[in-house]
């Protein structure tokens, strides 16, 4: 390796060293350290293949997700997942490329990451249950028939899992506004990631911004799409995540007559005003403090 690359290396070990450090205290832990060194080596391979790959974005964003992994379960959250050429609006906030997904799935096997659905952390941040070693999640929002075409076939392959969180209208194939630009899966598609041991979960009927409707809307929107899911997989899934992320304390209030644990990133009521924050806390925590980290729709980081 010439001089130029290894100063180069030298240069990114001190830069993911001052991001780990605000995050763990003083010092690095034993995670984080071992990750950073896995980066390393691995970003040292692609900067030489392809200068500036996405997948060193991705790399570093798990490893900031993954600190403290005893207390911690890093949550990647996607929304559709693309062929490489198939054309899709300009700068596609929702987008991820098939080749770069693959990458990242690949990647997170080669870490030892043992995927779980929103099922086990359920049960690990409520019951005292235990989770896996090297435990992160995988979801999907919004139910795109291109995550059963394309991202499935992949996780299937590796033994990864995910969680579908579903806009239960779209599932009965009833037409949404705004919603229909990409094709969804319906329910008999869904039982089939479900027989795969995947957990499908509610994402609201309509996929409304609950932060900006009434509150009895809202828990209409809750409740409604929550008994479909049940009454469609035949499965108890009272795992919800808030359409954009957008909650407030009401909103919550709410949830936790209705659902185990919900999730959402935005801390604004109008997501338009505030750029939503690249991680975020699961929010129905129990009192031993564990807590769940999500990325959202990594390709873009």
């Amino acid at each position: 390796m010439v001089v130029g690359e290894v100063n180069m290396l030298k240069r990114r070990q001190v830069k993911l060293t001052q991001c780990f450090k605000p995050l763990t205290g003083t010092k690095i832990n034993g995670n984080a350290a071992l990750l950073a060194n896995q980066y390393i080596n691995i970003a040292s391979v692609l900067e030489q293949v392809q200068p500036g790959h996405d997948l060193l974005r991705f790399q570093h964003h798990l490893m900031v997700a993954y600190i403290a992994m005893n207390t911690r379960v890093p949550i990647l959250t996607y929304h559709r997942v693309h062929l490489d050429d198939q054309v899709t609006v300009p700068n596609d906030p929702g987008r991820v490329n098939l080749s770069e997904f693959k990458k990242q799935m690949q990647h997170l096997a080669k870490l030892g990451m043992q995927t779980v659905t929103h099922r086990q952390i359920a049960g690990w941040l409520l019951d005292d249950e235990a989770i896996l070693d090297n435990a992160i999640a995988i979801d999907f929002d919004d139910n795109r028939q291109n995550v059963f075409d394309n991202a499935w076939p992949i996780m299937r392959e590796l033994g990864f899992v995910g969680t579908v969180f579903t806009i239960t209208d779209l599932a009965d194939k009833t037409p949404l506004p705004g919603m229909e630009m990409y094709p969804a899966m319906d329910w008999q598609t869904l039982n089939e990631l479900r027989d795969g041991g995947w957990c499908i979960a509610p994402h609201t009927c309509t996929h409304t911004f609950l932060t900006q409707t009434d509150l009895d809307s809202a828990r209409h929107e809750m409740q409604q799409s929550y008994d479909r899911v049940c009454e469609m997989t035949g499965i108890d899934a009272p795992y919800f995540a808030y359409p954009s992320g957008c909650w407030n304390q009401a909103l919550e209030d709410i949830a936790k007559t209705i659902f185990k644990t919900t999730l959402h990133w935005c801390t604004s009521t109008d997501p338009r005003i505030e750029v939503p924050p690249r991680y975020a806390r699961n929010r129905l925590l129990p009192p031993h403090g564990r807590q769940c980290c999500v990325g959202h729709d990594l390709r873009s980081l």
